[in-house]
């Protein structure tokens, strides 16, 4: 007997005889049927199992297996009682993690003599028990397991879960041909499930908080210890404790989150919805203001929070959430980005600015003011004192304004050549209102002395020469003019903001604020107006562009901050003005040389230049603070100042920081970015008279691959004792040219320096170049490459440049990776320097480059790439010897310390050092010359030098440089004293005297010298007081402008005085240094020379000395002519005055020239570099040994088959040789034995199929 559902839970299904369906719907259990068959014997079986009193069975089956012996069978059916099935898995349960439990084991009522099997399963469908149960007609249980045997009892399944697992019991009868059935008969198979949940009593917390921004999620575990693991929903996991996840696409996410570990039972699961919104709204209004020529718009972000980025048309700028600007007519792209925590969302619109400005033909007799070609005081011209709102004007002639007016969205057309002057006590208020010009220009708004304007609240000056211009006060006790410029806009002038020059060139004050403004130079400026002239403000002509947004001169102290210039020629210029300029931007600055060819003083000119200062005696200062540069020429062109120069950015510009001229403040670059600079980032051109120069922490990206640097130093220190320069942790990457070039420098520290890249193998020269330059110091710095290729393409170049110290300074992948030209003496003092992979780690083109002994240095040499001293013999080499320890069984040696080859072998020892060095540390990293009596000293002094051709040049520069160094000495040695002796008397002695002349030049006045760096300490510290002042005014409320503008007031009068101060001490420095310099100058006239070098010597002081005491300005053509004539020369043969003669034409004829010493150098191509082809005449290339190190045999192969004998040799440290062998043709691989030689580094030379090869093999039994 079976349930209500036959078919699925026992038995037979389907069809059976005579299509009698033996499946029962329910309701039908009265029906019953008989199959009568003749001749049976009657029996009578009665089951007894569990009596169940309902009636919801479905069906009834009745078998008989009928004997085989008897051929009918009569079935008699009598009181048939329904009985359940009672087949299940059991009830689910709970269980802790890893208890032993029972399932099964319960011996199922069955109404038949079927074989039924049982199967435990896993939910992946394992089989954890089978067994078989039999209950024949006799009422016997039999039970068998899988295999067969006979059972007790029905078994029980034992398991100890450890998470929460689903048990599967299925019951099957067995065909096992005991059962006859017709076709069609199918066993049916019954499956029941237990659930076992499995509790943690010791998991680990799986719960989670979040945070969602934008698309980005940042999941928090309440655990962090252990294992987790994170379904973020979307198709993505971590194994993260508190992962950052980023969606796709906003929504909700079902996120799960598993700590802990199973089989250690501290297993926890959490899982929950998240929902993901979207970025935030980059959707902003527009609401036009009044209309008057060029109008103001104010944008309003929908998102108020984050950071917002707006671009008008012109350049992207950060802002707020609200903006407003001022467009001149035409089509306009706006875009507005805003970026929060939660992520960045771009909105861009187009704007139509429509031309509302009035015609000049609406002028009438009753709305113009004045008269062409005559004066007129406004009260005379019917306007009296007062407000005056929404009116238009015509103004004819000049327009005096010598009381109080105020114009609120009033419109002006100035006819050409009209004029307004402020003069008196006239106070004159613009309120968005505009002023601009008929067919042609107009003259400007005059503020004389004692007067005040204000031009606020997007108010227009447009088409003016000079749109303002303040006059100079010939009485100190007078402001120039106190002048208020907010959110103005000062469009299509020949120059915005004009302060006039004062007659003596002494300084002026201004009351001024000037923030929030535009100065947009737009396209081509009204013609000029009739008889306009340039005079008297030394300005160009107009002609046809605008000049410079503002331009001042002697300015004792102001602030120009947050203000936008852009399509000028020049954004500000600064003559002998102490200036702050802070946030503001600069943009499209062009050239335009084809209109204004001689724009500015200096020699580089004002044009494309963002900031233009030149300074005066006083080296005024200034103050770059966080500006936004682009697209210029030069971003900064400085002259004759004490710069600071900070956290700026600069893009898109041929040079990005220039300043030269230094004064006795010297100048710091500090946290600046440049961007996308095609020939100089940072570049220094004397720091005349001496002051400390710090350029440290600016991030230079030069994509030029021309010539020039990230960094350019030019004849940077040496005129003081205290001067110094620290160039300090500038990343520095450039596709052409050097990362940090020196040219004719000493007292220089390039330290630190830990990203020099080199971009392109075929246009980079050096990552750090040297020219000319001795006492400095390279330290820690850091050189990498793009490839071992290239035509120089070296990490150090170092050219006649003695006295340095080069302490752990790393290069790797260039073609060279140190190369020394001239002479370059730096004993013991090229220390610690790791060589990575190279063509030729150390190359010495000839004998002309000397960079003097080494011992134990401990220079590394960790990848490929040997040491070359090019084109001299062993004995000449021996002279300059680098001893290292290579012996990695010494105490103190290394491996590292050898080269992978050597030419000549002699060039490098192999003695242990028996004292550890600490080559690195800061007390031997320090500039302290060389020693008076050691070999390569007593060589120099007694010319036992042989430099071929340039011996001569080598011998003198070198004698120079050591004569210095032995002043004040007292020992005793013969040769030293002799050779002092002889230098006092010759051109030697004379060229030391004029540069202990000069250094006493600038180390006079010493008094003097120190007031005027305290005073420009304090310039710069009010004027950062006067930049914190100006930012709390922006946003100050009616109630806090009083007391700042007092606190104001009082900083401007401390400047002015300190400018008085600083001009009468400076202009006593100069005439002193002016005096000094005709002295020396006369000294320098009466050197006899002889040789080439010591006439350039003679002819570069010359030069320089006068160029002193014209107080350093512009040289006559003769001068410059003859420092070319030197700069042209090679450096070999004129001396290190040719470098000095190119750093200073540079500085004095505005360019950057490049010059080819390969070329000039006739007969010493390789003056620099071996050629490209790399034409060595010992290399690795193609040539394996293995094994090495070696203690028996070592084997040569060389890849190719030897068409002639080829010959191997070996040598020891001591360049002994102690192998020669020979060997035959037909090979590509030879074997020496070496297991009788002693531990140690030894050096091969192989000739092989006339190819050279030379290399290391270590020996270690």
């Amino acid at each position: 007997m079976v349930d209500e559902d036959v078919a699925s839970q026992f038995g037979l299904c389907g069809q059976f005889n005579n299509n009698t369906q033996l499946n029962y719907e329910p309701n039908q259990v009265d029906e019953l049927f008989a199959i009568d068959v003749a001749n049976a014997t009657q029996f009578k079986i009665a089951f007894e199992c569990t009596t169940i009193e309902t009636n919801d069975y479905s069906g009834l089956w009745i078998y008989v297996d009928r004997p085989a012996h008897i051929a009918t069978t009569y079935f008699l059916v009598d009181q048939i009682e329904f009985i359940p099935d009672n087949f299940s898995a059991g009830a689910d349960i709970s269980i802790q993690c890893g208890q032993e439990i029972e399932l099964g084991g319960i011996d199922y009522c069955m109404v038949s003599d079927l074989t039924v099997r049982y199967t435990w399963k896993d939910e992946l469908d394992n089989e954890l028990l089978i067994y078989t149960v039999r209950q024949g007609s006799d009422g016997s249980t039999v039970i068998k397991n899988q295999n067969g045997a006979t059972l007790q009892e029905i078994p029980t399944l034992e398991v100890s879960p450890v998470i929460t697992t689903t048990y599967y019991l299925e019951r099957t009868p067995v065909d096992d041909n005991t059962i006859h059935y017709p076709d069609g008969i199918v066993f049916c198979e019954t499956v029941d499930e237990v659930l076992v949940a499995v509790q943690y009593p010791n998991a680990e917390n799986p719960y989670f908080t979040y945070s969602v921004c934008g698309l980005t999620v940042d999941f928090d575990a309440a655990t962090t210890s252990g294992t987790h693991f994170w379904d973020f929903g979307d198709g993505f996991t971590s194994t993260a404790s508190s992962p950052i996840h980023s969606y796709s696409e906003p929504g909700t996410h079902l996120v799960s989150h598993e700590v802990g570990e199973v089989e250690e039972c501290t297993y926890g699961f959490y899982q929950t919805e998240i929902v993901v919104p979207l970025l935030p709204d980059a959707g902003f209004t527009i609401d036009p203001g009044d209309c008057t020529g060029a109008t103001a718009y104010t944008f309003t972000a929908e998102e108020t929070g984050g950071i917002h980025t707006w671009n008008f048309g012109q350049d992207d700028f950060t802002g707020s959430a609200q903006e407003q600007f001022v467009f001149s007519p035409g089509s306009y792209t706006i875009s507005h980005t805003v970026q929060t925590i939660c992520g960045t969302s771009t909105e861009t619109t187009t704007l139509e600015v429509a031309d509302c400005t009035s015609a000049c033909t609406v002028c009438n007799e009753n709305n113009t003011l004045g008269v062409s070609g005559e004066e007129t005081i406004l009260e005379d011209a019917g306007l009296d004192p007062g407000t005056y709102t929404g009116q238009t004007y015509c103004v004819e002639g000049t327009v005096i304004v010598p009381d109080e007016y105020k114009f609120e969205n009033c419109e002006f057309l100035m006819r050409q050549g009209a004029k307004i002057i402020v003069k008196d006590e006239g106070k004159l208020y613009l309120k968005a209102s505009y002023m601009h010009g008929c067919d042609r220009m107009w003259r400007g708004i005059e503020l004389e002395p004692g007067t005040i304007m204000e031009a606020y609240n997007f108010t227009t000056i447009a088409d003016a020469q000079y749109g303002i211009v303040v006059l100079s006060s010939a009485d100190p006790n007078i402001n120039s003019a106190e002048l208020t410029l907010k959110q103005s806009f000062f469009w299509k002038n020949l120059v915005g903001l004009l302060v006039a020059p004062t007659a003596d060139g002494s300084s002026q004050k201004i009351e001024w604020i000037c923030t929030g403004n535009t100065f947009d130079g737009d396209e081509a400026l009204l013609p000029p107006f009739s008889g306009q002239s340039a005079a008297p403000y030394n300005l160009p002509a107009q002609n046809e562009k605008a000049l410079a947004g503002i331009w001042l001169n002697n300015l004792s102290g102001a602030n120009i901050l947050d203000n936008t210039f852009t399509r000028l020629t020049a954004g500000v210029g600064a003559l002998q003005s102490a200036l702050i300029l802070a946030d503001n931007q600069f943009t499209d600055i062009r050239t335009n040389t084809t209109y204004y060819p001689q724009f500015g003083a200096f020699p580089f000119g004002a044009n494309g230049v963002a900031v233009y200062a030149l300074g005066g005696p006083a080296y005024e200062v200034l103050r770059l603070t966080d500006n936004s540069i682009k697209q210029c020429r030069f971003g900064v062109l400085a002259g004759r100042t004490t710069p600071r120069l900070q956290n700026n950015a600069l893009s898109q510009a041929e040079f990005g920081l220039f300043a030269g001229l230094l004064g006795p403040h010297g100048g710091t670059v500090t946290n600046n970015t440049l961007e996308d600079i095609t020939t100089a980032g940072i570049w220094i051109n004397e720091n005349t008279p001496g002051g400390n120069l710090t350029i440290t922490g600016n991030t230079i990206i030069k994509t030029g691959t021309g010539p020039g640097a990230g960094i350019l130093l030019y004849h940077v220190g040496g005129h003081a004792a205290s001067e110094t320069a620290l160039v300090s942790e500038n990343p520095v990457t450039v596709a052409g040219g050097s990362g940090i070039y020196a040219l004719s420098c000493s007292q220089v520290v390039v330290r630190d320096n830990g990203e020099i890249a080199l971009d392109n193998t075929a246009t980079c020269r050096a990552g750090i170049l040297l020219e000319g330059c001795q006492d400095m110091l390279l330290v820690d710095n850091t050189v990498t490459g793009a490839g071992t290729g290239g035509s120089q393409n070296t990490g150090i170049e170092i050219a006649s440049s003695p006295g340095n110290i080069y302490c752990c300074n790393g290069v790797d992948n260039t073609r060279l990776g140190v190369s020394v030209a001239g002479g370059s003496l730096s004993e013991n003092n090229f220390r610690g320097t790791v060589f990575g992979d190279h063509a030729t780690s150390l190359y010495l083109p000839n004998s002309a480059a000397i960079i003097g002994s080494q011992v134990h240095t401990e220079n590394r040499w960790q990848g490929s790439g040997g040491a070359v001293y090019d084109n001299v013999t062993g004995i000449f080499a021996q002279d300059y010897r680098f001893i290292v320890d290579a012996n990695g069984d010494n105490p103190f040696g290394n491996p590292e310390f050898m080269p992978a080859s050597i030419s000549p072998l002699e060039w490098f020892a192999d003695l242990e050092n028996f004292n550890q060095q600490t080559v690195c540390e800061p007390e031997n990293c320090e500039v302290d010359g060389l020693v008076a009596d050691s070999p390569d000293s007593k060589r120099i002094a007694s010319g036992d030098i042989d430099a071929g051709d340039y011996t001569q040049t080598i011998i003198w520069e070198l004698q120079r440089y050591l004569y210095r160094q032995l002043q004040g000495w007292n020992g005793q040695d013969s040769v030293i004293q002799a050779f002092i002796a002889a230098s006092s008397g010759n051109t030697i002695g004379e060229f030391q005297a004029i540069d202990e002349a000069i250094e006493a030049m600038f180390n006079a006045d010493t008094a003097e010298i120190a007031t005027l760096k305290a005073n420009l300490d304090l310039v710069i510290a009010q004027l950062d007081s006067l930049l914190l002042l100006d930012r709390m005014l922006v946003n100050a409320s009616a109630p806090e402008v009083p007391a700042l503008m007092a606190q104001r007031e009082v900083l401007i009068d401390s400047l002015f005085s300190l400018a008085g101060m600083n001009k009468v001490l400076a202009e006593a420095i100069e005439e002193t240094r002016a005096d000094a310099a005709a002295t020396v100058g006369a000294l320098n006239a009466g050197i006899t020379t002889t040789q080439d070098f010591e006439e350039n010597e003679r002819t570069v002081n010359e030069v320089y000395l006068s160029w002193v005491e014209k107080g350093w300005q512009n040289l006559t053509g003769t001068e410059k002519a003859a420092l070319d004539v030197v700069a042209m020369q090679c450096p070999l043969l004129g001396g290190n005055a040719v470098y000095r003669a190119r750093s200073l034409l540079s500085i004095v004829t505005g360019t950057l020239s490049n010059y080819d010493d390969s070329t000039a150098c006739v007969g010493n191509e390789a003056f620099f570099a071996p050629p490209p082809s790399n034409s060595l005449t010992f290399h690795e290339q193609d040539l394996l040994t293995f094994p090495n190190p070696t203690a028996h045999t070592v084997t040569f192969s060389w890849g190719q088959i030897l068409e002639q004998p080829g010959e191997i040799r070996l040598y020891d440290l001591y360049c002994r040789q102690v192998r020669l062998t020979t060997t035959a043709t037909n090979i590509s691989n030879h074997t020496i034995r070496v297991a009788d030689l002693p531990n140690g580094v030894y050096f091969y030379k192989a000739s092989l199929n006339s190819r050279n090869f030379a290399g290391k093999l270590v020996i270690k039994h």
